[in-house]
């Protein structure tokens, strides 16, 4: 089955038809069936020239006269294996082949049976000239039939042969194709790994930095065992030869007795103590000085005071109800704005009446810790001169290893 398709071809516009098996094309004279074999033909023997283009009303050589247009003829044949289209004129000579799916152009086409053609369509020689034998030409005698004995004999010979040479050629073509689908896989391998050996580039250099680095590594973590070692020596060198000062400066003096050295290491880590406990309320203690000079307000005038801050601060809130009652009031000209005024006052006693309350609350805080504070420096009076008792019976200060006198204290070092 072969579908054939002509345009603009010599006398024929557009004919479109099908080919099964045995096909005549039958009709009056000058129908244009000469044109149909002859434009397949030109279009399987890649024909030269364009006369046989068929131009239209508004060709460029019939409007402006030019000696060259833009009209092209165009056969299509169409078979279960090939589809073919031919373009020809004076701007295209083109042939498009779509085979098993694959559309190949082939722009400025030579003259003569194109290579995708061939052998189905080579021209073969008979006698003195060479002929398509799939097409005759109108009004040709038989094939063959106008031929010699010998030229009809030779192609016979040549037919004979022609078979193998195009099981040949189709096996060749195969294997041509099969080769061409291998070749684009394997191109496409080689960018992929083209692409991915690119990730790996300079990583020779940085495999040699890295060992480097790691042999300076070890060689550091070698230096720093070594630094580590000598560092607990030094420490424990450090710590025998105080030891061995220690020793040495005891072997000199009398040793004093070790039960009295004792109960005054209690007693001065309690004198510590205490004056640790000093010296955090001295602040406090310093703070409160000239506080006996204050002189308190009277209770019951505070609580006076008080009472009449809660009832201002009551009419406060009734004055604000008001003055949301006057507002529409606000545009009448004239009217004083006493709400404002009033609120005004009342906030500032507000504001007196807490600061007193505040004041108020901090006396009696700082007169409860005045007490506590009292009670803490007379009892660390009392130990300090239970201290001072033991120690002046001792006769010798812990500190500076001198006689104890009544004023050798060493308070200003504490």
């Amino acid at each position: 089955m072969i579908d054939i398709e002509v345009q603009n071809f010599q006398s024929i516009q557009h004919v479109k038809f099908r080919i099964t098996g045995f096909t005549a094309l039958v009709g009056r004279s000058n129908i244009g069936k000469s044109a149909i074999v002859r434009a397949v033909k030109t279009a399987l023997t890649g024909a030269a020239g364009t006369d046989f283009v068929r131009h239209g009303p508004t060709c460029e050589r019939r409007e402006r006269g030019r000696k060259k247009c833009r009209c092209q003829a165009t056969v299509r044949i169409k078979t279960s294996k090939i589809d073919m289209v031919w373009e020809k004129g004076d701007a295209i000579n083109r042939y498009t082949v779509t085979t098993d799916g694959e559309t190949t152009v082939y722009d400025k086409a030579d003259r003569g049976t194109p290579p995708f053609l061939q052998p189905d369509f080579n021209q073969i020689k008979i006698g003195d000239s060479q002929d398509l034998i799939q097409m005759s030409e109108q009004f040709s005698p038989v094939f063959l039939l106008n031929q010699s004995g010998p030229a009809v004999a030779d192609v016979l010979s040549d037919v004979a042969r022609l078979d193998d040479i195009n099981e040949a050629m189709r096996l060749s073509e195969k294997d041509r194709k099969e080769a061409a689908s291998i070749r684009k896989v394997r191109e496409k391998d080689i960018v992929e790994l083209e692409t991915s050996l690119g990730k790996y580039e300079g990583l020779d250099v940085a495999a040699e930095r890295a060992g480097a680095i790691q042999s300076r590594y070890k060689a550091i973590a070698d230096k720093q065992e070594a630094l580590e070692q000598l560092t607990d020596f030094l420490a424990t060198l450090r710590q025998l030869a105080t030891s061995i000062r220690a020793l040495g400066a005891a072997t000199r003096p009398g040793l004093p007795d070790y039960d009295k050295l004792e109960s005054l290491a209690t007693r001065y880590e309690e004198l510590e103590d205490f004056l640790a406990a000093v010296s955090d309320k001295a602040p406090i203690i310093r703070r409160l000085t000239g506080i006996d000079k204050v002189e308190l307000p009277v209770f019951e005038a505070v609580k006076t005071k008080q009472a009449e801050c809660l009832r201002l601060a009551g009419w406060l809130e009734r004055l604000r109800v008001f003055k949301t009652s006057l507002a529409k009031w606000k545009r009448l000209s004239g009217v004083p704005d006493l709400v404002a005024k009033r609120e005004a006052e009342l906030a500032t006693k507000v504001l007196q009446a807490a600061q007193v309350g505040k004041f108020i609350d901090r006396q009696m805080k700082l007169e409860k810790e005045a007490a506590a504070l009292e009670a803490a420096v007379e009892a660390a009076t009392t130990e300090e001169q239970t201290a001072l008792g033991e120690i002046n019976e001792l006769g010798i200060c812990p500190t500076c290893s001198q006689t104890i006198s009544s004023d050798h204290l060493h308070l200003e070092s504490a």
